[in-house]
């Protein structure tokens, strides 16, 4: 089938991580998919490509892998993730458009259907979307940084949610807000300040 995207390292995270029945989801699709179907888990991909879905499909009827808990959202993820009802997620992998905003939009919607102790993968953080993502979710009290994949030059970082209250912040409650801002800028009076801004 070909290499699809996310490297041998991040296959072999997933493998070791992923249990049957795990609740996952995945903005992209490929391998990754693959290894979800296999291992079991009750699984949602997010991708705007019918012929990849048409192929993943047919690979896994020839391979014999079953699909009954896999479930495919055929649209861009900025459209299908608001709309989505789902169970609490114990894992998810973000691995769609890299373009911005998308990462940053997939990690928004999906947050908070991860479970406390879920893990949130960004992919392909040599690409600046996704380092910024990492570095933001690297200075926040509710993320953890739990492995680099690979460990030596990680193309893949994961986080486990430690609790909720990512997205009830003001800007500069966020350090890597505050980090990236000129000093004048953060010395706003406690009168301006807002926890609903």
């Amino acid at each position: 089938m070909g290499s699809l995207g996310v490297s041998n390292d991040l296959i072999g995270f997933l493998n070791q991580q992923v249990q049957p029945g795990d609740h996952t989801l995945e903005t992209g699709a490929g391998l990754s998919t693959l290894l979800f179907a296999i291992k079991g888990a009750v699984h949602h991909c997010v991708v705007p490509d019918p012929e990849l879905v048409d192929r993943i499909q047919a690979y896994c009827q020839r391979h014999q892998i079953p699909t009954q808990a896999l479930t495919f959202h055929v649209d861009r993820s900025e459209n299908i993730l608001p709309q989505l009802q789902l169970e609490p997620l114990d894992l998810v992998l973000i691995d769609g458009r890299h373009a911005f905003p998308s990462p940053f939009i997939d990690w928004y919607y999906t947050t908070n259907w991860l479970k406390i102790g879920g893990l949130s993968i960004v992919d392909d953080v040599q690409l600046w979307t996704g380092e910024v993502l990492r570095q933001f979710l690297k200075l926040e009290p509710e993320w953890e940084l739990v492995a680099e994949v690979p460990a030596d030059s990680p193309n893949s970082s994961v986080f486990r949610k430690l609790k909720e209250g990512s997205h009830d912040k003001w800007w500069l409650q966020q350090p890597y807000a505050v980090q990236q801002c000129p000093q004048s800028l953060t010395r706003v009076p406690p009168s301006f300040r807002s926890t609903d801004a």
